[in-house]
């Protein structure tokens, strides 16, 4: 799918994104010092999706996001309240179970119909787990996505990248 020169809207309930395209070579190192990042609109006032879907979600996480003609790109920064405590990992497998487990969630919904589409989910320990949502089965995913989805993530007093 070419998408170079478009501009695309993220739409949540309170909140949409404006994602620009880039020209510029990403680097996924988890450094976000490179201009794209710097330049990229930040949306945040998440809500949780587990235990509760309505609250705001506990910590504060901000989102970046960019495009070029081949890649979707996420630059994510959580926040812990807790800086002490350990990051909750039950397994250090690819395709962890995702509820059981510190991580960030992504839904993609390519139809804008909040009723079908792609999620992916990453660890702080660069774990990560991706899925298909549909009407019939919303989760746990009903398939699987083969897309390449590297990733990095650093981990730094209390936050992870």
């Amino acid at each position: 799918m070419l998408l170079t020169g478009l501009l695309l809207s993220v739409q949540c309930p309170a909140q949409s994104l404006l994602v620009a395209p880039t020209d510029s070579l990403i680097r996924i190192d988890g450094d976000l010092s490179e201009v794209v990042w710097q330049r990229a609109a930040i949306a945040g006032d998440f809500i949780q999706n587990f235990p509760n879907d309505t609250l705001p979600a506990y910590n504060r996480t901000e989102v970046r996001m960019s495009y070029d003609a081949h890649f979707l790109y996420l630059a994510v920064v959580c926040y812990d309240k807790n800086r002490d405590k350990s990051f909750i990992a039950t397994s250090l497998k690819r395709d962890f179970v995702w509820d059981t487990n510190d991580n960030f969630s992504a839904y993609i919904d390519p139809f804008g119909d909040r009723l079908n589409g792609f999620t992916f989910q990453l660890t702080p320990w660069a774990l990560s787990e991706k899925g298909r949502y549909t009407t019939a089965n919303r989760w746990p995913p009903s398939g699987t996505t083969n897309g390449v989805r590297p990733s990095k993530c650093l981990p730094t007093g209390g936050k992870a990248k």
